[in-house]
């Protein structure tokens, strides 16, 4: 998740220049930067140390921060000792005690402000769009000094102090737009809520900060691949440039940036520039950053000036000095961020055991699945279905660009050896991941699974029930033609003709028509089944006679009827290799037979069969070639597709 936000009253980040499009790196942001999401999915500490050019500051100690993302929601809250900025003005006061004695004392003004607290939190809408709030915590303390004329034997001059103390609560809201991943687009209110809380004798309206309303503008381009250019431009003329290049390095990812930074109250045009550079890998995050001011930041401060003009942010003024820091986050969790989902899944067909290849280059089942990062992912999905696999069998991967939803196929293998004795309901499991050793996301699912005589009815796939047992069908044809040894015409030409007949004479002589247990075109038998019944529909004896011709080497199509009389039927087809001038030497009916071009583009003649009619070869041909000239020739029911053949090789 990438939520892509900026908040609060300044968008000066003194912990590096970021990108919202290159999330392969996070930084210690404060709350109103939240986009720098960590790879980790629990919870994260973060803390920073600075190296100050100014006077001193109590301690080097920054930041100490702790964030926390749940589901799509994101928490922030930062504790920032270092975010302070004190000033001391001095102002001589001259005061009369009698027409001929006066008495001088300096006074001080100092007056300290602190953004010690924040806290922010982000919602992601979706994967392209996302919003959130933040608050601040901001004290100013203001000491005066009021001389105080004592007159004893001796007069003289004391100072007193008095103090006022300012407590303020920021809150503003922003939103972002991620538009492909290439261009993100945002705005942020400034100083939408203001609350000051006053206490004190003194009025410190003249020392308080500025806090106008108004807005941040925020966009960042993508122009390659790990190249980013962004700004900001607030409504009081702020502005903020940069760019980020970022690589893979060790293990992670390793990122340079820099930004440049206007306002006016600060010069020249581009008054200051703060680098940064920054090493991530999903479990800690290095960044060593700073700003460098154009200007000279020493001299004598003016109050009069001070108080006409203030100050509106107490990390970078006009009174700021350079500095560096070195930031450090830590994942407190091991568990890698989610970076996929699944949306919803749909299981597209139920399961029919014996079409195992088809599984295999048909999707059972689709997923959507969205990509909640903001980098370009590999879906790689898996499934499998309980009972049924041992292990998950994984399907071919899926490009998913950030912030994208795509449709993921899922793909099965069925183990010849599975037990599925009846048709039932099973469970499946469908995983996605994006290449890393953890899952991202799986769902279960009902899928319908058959025994292992069901059918989906598409003819094409009565192949599978044809190749299920060459070598038991290979045993039936070789005694079929060891009775019919020596009957066996001598011309070689005419040696699968006379194969085809007798093997079909010694079969269908077996046979009764049986139509199948469910009255359906849903039941399929085996060839060994229908030898063992005696009997079967259309279906069961293509399926038989097929296999026998098929386990010697004939090849064979069935011809898919599926219009006839509203019922779909199927007969089997015969190569007998033999060329158009040889057809003589079987009929000289020319629709009898029908040509079609073999591998090499030579017409060979191939016959029709009607399987049901279990007379003999002469009426199966008969009837067969009869029915297909009529339907698939005079018909065209070829050309309109009311009538296919299909090889089953």
């Amino acid at each position: 998740m990438n939520v892509n936000l900026l908040y609060g009253q300044s968008t000066f980040n003194p912990f590096g220049n970021n990108s919202i499009l290159l999330p392969n790196f996070r930084l210690n942001t404060l709350e109103m930067n939240t986009q720098n999401y960590s790879p980790a999915s629990d919870w994260e500490i973060g803390f920073a140390v600075g190296l100050y050019n100014s006077p001193a500051i109590a301690g080097n100690l920054s930041l100490i921060s702790i964030s926390k993302k749940i589901s799509d929601h994101y928490f922030y809250l930062r504790y920032t000792p270092g975010f302070q900025k004190a000033f001391s003005f001095r102002s001589g006061t001259q005061i009369l005690v009698s027409n001929s004695q006066q008495v001088e004392s300096e006074l001080k003004t100092r007056i300290d402000y602190n953004d010690n607290f924040g806290l922010g939190y982000a919602y992601n809408i979706s994967g392209n769009l996302s919003a959130g709030l933040s608050v601040r915590y901001l004290n100013q303390k203001t000491q005066n000094d009021i001389p105080v004329l004592v007159s004893d034997t001796v007069s003289y001059i004391i100072a007193e102090t008095e103090e006022l103390e300012r407590k303020y609560w920021i809150g503003d809201i922003g939103i972002m737009y991620n538009l492909k991943n290439k261009i993100a687009l945002g705005i942020q209110t400034k100083n939408m809520i203001v609350s000051i809380d006053e206490s004190g004798a003194v009025d410190g309206n003249n020392y308080s900060l500025r806090t106008p309303k108004g807005a941040a503008f925020y966009f960042d381009y993508l122009p390659a691949e790990n190249v980013s250019l962004n700004g900001i431009f607030e409504t009081d003329l702020a502005l903020s440039l940069g760019t980020v290049f970022s690589f893979d390095f060790y293990n992670g990812s390793l990122s340079f940036g820099c930004n440049l930074l206007h306002d006016k109250y600060q010069s020249p045009f581009i008054n200051s520039v703060s680098p940064s550079i920054n090493y991530s890998s999903n479990l800690f995050s290095v960044t060593l950053s700073g700003v460098k001011y154009f200007t000279g930041r020493k001299g004598n401060l003016d109050l009069n000036k001070f108080i006409v003009e203030r100050i509106e942010n107490v990390n970078n003024n006009r009174f700021s000095y350079d500095r560096a820091y070195l930031s450090i986050n830590i994942a407190l969790s091991f568990k890698s961020e989610q970076r996929l989902k699944i949306l919803e899944a749909e299981i597209l067909k139920e399961i029919h055991p014996t079409l195992v290849d088809t599984y295999l280059y048909e999707p059972f089942a689709k997923a959507q699945v969205i990509n909640l990062t903001g980098e370009k992912l590999r879906v790689i999905p898996s499934a499998k279905i309980d009972l049924i696999n041992d292990g998950f069998v994984q399907s071919q991967s899926v490009v998913a660009n950030a912030h994208d939803t795509v449709y993921v196929p899922f793909y099965i293998s069925i183990p010849e050896d599975a037990e599925i004795k009846k048709r039932d309901i099973y469970q499946v499991r469908l995983l996605i991941a994006s290449g890393k050793t953890e899952n991202d996301d799986e769902i279960q699912k009902s899928i319908l699974v058959n025994d292992r005589n069901s059918w989906d009815g598409n003819v094409r796939n009565l192949k599978y029930f044809v190749s299920s047992s060459y070598s038991l069908s290979r045993k039936i044809v070789s005694e079929y033609l060891k009775v019919n040894k020596g009957k066996i015409s001598d011309d070689r030409r005419l040696d699968i003709f006379e194969k085809t007949k007798k093997i079909f004479d010694e079969f269908i002589k077996q046979m009764t028509y049986v139509s199948d247990p469910r009255a359906t075109k849903e039941y399929v038998q085996f060839p060994l089944q229908t030898i063992q019944l005696k009997g079967g529909d259309c279906d069961d004896l293509s399926v038989a006679f097929a296999s026998f011709l098929e386990s010697i080497g004939i090849q064979t199509a069935f011809v898919d009827y599926k219009n006839s009389e509203a019922v779909n039927h199927v007969n089997v087809m015969v190569n007998l290799e033999l060329k158009p001038v040889e057809a003589s030497l079987i009929t000289k009916n020319d629709k009898k037979y029908f040509l079609r071009k073999n591998s090499k583009g030579e017409d060979e003649i191939w016959l029709p069969l009607e399987m049901t009619s279990l007379t003999d070869f002469e009426t199966a041909w008969e009837l067969g070639s009869a029915k297909f000239y009529k339907e698939a020739i005079s018909g065209m029911g070829l050309i309109k597709g009311d009538v296919e053949i299909i090889d089953i090789y």
